[in-house]
Formats: C-alpha cells, structure tokens, sequence
C-alpha cells in the first residue's frame, strides 16, 4: 500500500505563495482562509445556490498535478452531487480536468484529484449541490504528492470528539478529530524521518493520502516525535509515527 503525502514546502496554495478567490463570500469570512496556513474564519458562501465555485491564482505559471479540498460543508438542505476541477491552460482557456460524481457525502469533507501534470496560473474547484445550500471549506491544496512506498507493519485508526464533562452530561466542544498511527518493522526505523523533519515536527502541516485505492485524505500534523527504541535484544523496535488531522473551526 503507498502513502503519499504533500508537504508544506511543496504546497503551492499555502499562505504567502498563492491567493485564493471564490464566487460570492458571507460577511465575516474571507477567501483568503482557503490559504493554508492563514488565520480565520473557514470561508462560507454568502448565499444559498446549487452551485459554487473556489480557485487558488498564482502570479506565474506553476506545475501542479494533485489538488485536495477540505472539511467541504452543507450549511442546508440537500448533499454534495458533483465536483469539478479546472485550471487555465496556456491559452487562457478554462480546461476541465475531472469531474466527478459524487454519490455520499466524502469522508469527513475531504476529497482529492491526481493527474498529469499540468503548468497553469489558476486551479478552481465548482462544487454543485441537489438543492440550494451554502457551502463552507476549510483549505484547498495544490502541488506535487510525494509517495512512500515502504510497507508497514500495522496501522491504527482512532477518531475524537473534543468534550467537557459535567456530571452524567457531556457537551461535545466541535468536530471531531481523526488520529493514524504508523508502525513500521524495525529495519525501516528512517522510513519517515525525512518527512518529520521537512515538517520540522509539529510545525507545518501536510496532506496524508493513507490508500491511493480509496478517495480519502486528511489535512493535519505530525503529532509525535520521530521515535524508536532499543529492546532488550539490542534491536530496533517497531518505529511509530502518529498524524493528527486538524480543521477549521465552524466559527
């Protein structure tokens, strides 16, 4: 199974490299939030439609061949029904590069687009829905996906509402937070230590693609240090790495 994964230095939407723009915003949100890496509210549409549209604009031409979209929003009724991908060709010509059908809701909001590379100045994401609705997003990336194609030895899934307890009650605080964790057999104990530190541990953030064979990715960070440990043999024990997915809050 390959993991592939884009890194903060090689996202061309990140905050200070591309800027973002979107077809009508409510009051107190700005697409500049589709930035990663900018602080603010999560971008919402101002009005309820069945259609609306994002981009990243970059001032020159720039490869780009993997697009995410994150924590993708209803605000009202109906779902998701279909997303489409272009970006502005040489000839200043909207050129579609995938349009996909979407038939549930993607995981935890999330979807992501590979394809041939392509030099463009402009990547937009039209999102259409089976009744008006507004619609908010959390980031949008772009840029090359990297691949790690080393087999683990096991992965553990976990997800978290953030609560405080009062007594028998609970008040779930916002949503909920996915953890993976990676073990890897002893002789790949470096497996992942280039990617600790290009994010520089918890410092950056970066998009894990955990299946290419599925459609599911996750926008977050490294959440522990690179670490392993001698056993009592005098080798190497199994070599963990845990991702914690982070997202915009709602307000």
């Amino acid at each position: 199974m390959a993991i592939g994964y884009l890194l903060d230095s090689k996202n061309l939407a990140r905050k200070g490299v591309g800027w973002a723009g979107a077809t009508g915003t409510a009051d107190g949100t700005s697409p500049a939030a589709l930035n990663d890496g900018m602080v603010g509210p999560r971008w919402r549409s101002r009005t309820a439609a069945t259609n609306h549209g994002a981009w990243i604009q970059w001032s020159s031409r720039q490869p780009v061949s993997f697009v995410s979209v994150h924590d993708i929003r209803l605000h009202g009724s109906g779902q998701l029904t279909q997303i489409t991908l272009e970006y502005l060709n040489t000839q200043g010509l909207r050129t579609v590069i995938e349009t996909r059908t979407i038939s549930s809701d993607p995981e935890r909001g999330n979807v992501y687009f590979r394809f041939a590379e392509v030099n463009t100045d402009r990547i937009s994401v039209f999102l259409s829905c089976s009744q008006n609705a507004n619609i908010s997003i959390g980031e949008i990336t772009a840029g090359d996906l990297s691949n790690l194609n080393d087999h683990f030895a096991s992965v553990s899934y976990s997800e978290n509402f953030p609560t405080i307890t009062n007594g028998e009650y609970s008040v779930k605080l916002g949503a909920s937070q996915v953890t993976l964790e990676y073990q890897w057999p002893p002789s790949k104990a470096d497996t992942f230590k280039p990617i600790f530190e290009a994010t520089q541990g918890q410092l950056t953030t970066i998009v894990l693609v955990p299946d290419y064979g599925s459609q599911v990715c996750y926008h977050g960070r490294i959440e522990t240090p690179h670490e392993y440990s001698y056993g009592t043999n005098k080798v190497f024990e199994f070599p963990v790495l845990k991702f914690l997915e982070s997202r915009r809050a709602l307000a």
